[in-house]
């Protein structure tokens, strides 16, 4: 097991594979009450966030903020090993939010982010990076994330993207996903429009 990032008074670790599975608890007073008291959402349902994957080593703000909301939330250091749609203990992820520019950029991180898609259209994907003109919640870049954020992300923004990645765009995806199941032939896989050939 490889220990790659801390929640919020959890250690979590990641087996070489990428499989997410909680480490020892440690004491809850990690978080600085100052970080409980001010940084909140305002409008979103935190209760509908489950379980939040971090991908990328940037994003510990995120998961102070989650934890702060009493959401837990997982770090990964890269998506190859994202094999699961649960995290060991049987907990279902809800949510995935990379850091694009720790990943290397979208051409390093597309083939993964299809075959998740694909695999899992349940699970809410917000993509990060300074690469991006400005914040995207439309359905343009549903084959690869719900909702995409320039950096440096607010905290509306935040909200909002997980707002509108989860109520918005992840249905509109999730059904376009259901409608391509029911068009295909009996017997036959859906294959991600990344790995299609001809």
């Amino acid at each position: 097991m490889i220990n790659l990032g801390m929640r919020l008074g959890t250690i979590f670790k990641t087996n070489l594979h990428g499989d997410v599975r909680p480490g020892k608890r440690v004491d809850d007073g990690a978080l600085l009450p100052s970080v409980r008291e001010s940084v909140r959402f305002h409008h979103l349902d935190c209760e509908s966030l489950g379980i939040v994957v971090l991908a990328g080593r940037s994003l510990g703000w995120i998961a102070r903020i989650l934890g702060a909301h009493d959401v837990q939330s997982y770090s990964v250091e890269n998506l190859l090993g994202f094999t699961s749609s649960g995290t060991g203990d049987g907990q279902k992820i809800t949510h995935l939010i990379v850091d694009l520019d720790q990943m290397g950029g979208i051409h390093n991180a597309v083939d993964d982010l299809r075959r998740i898609r694909e695999q899992w259209p349940e699970i809410v994907v917000v993509l990060i990076s300074s690469d991006f003109a400005a914040d995207d919640y439309s359905c343009d870049r549903l084959a690869v994330c719900d909702v995409s954020l320039r950096r440096p992300v607010g905290m509306a923004s935040l909200e909002f993207g997980l707002m509108e990645a989860s109520e918005v765009n992840n249905p509109v995806w999730q059904a376009r996903c259901a409608q391509r199941r029911l068009n295909m032939p009996a017997g036959s896989q859906m294959v991600s429009p990344a790995r299609e050939v001809g």
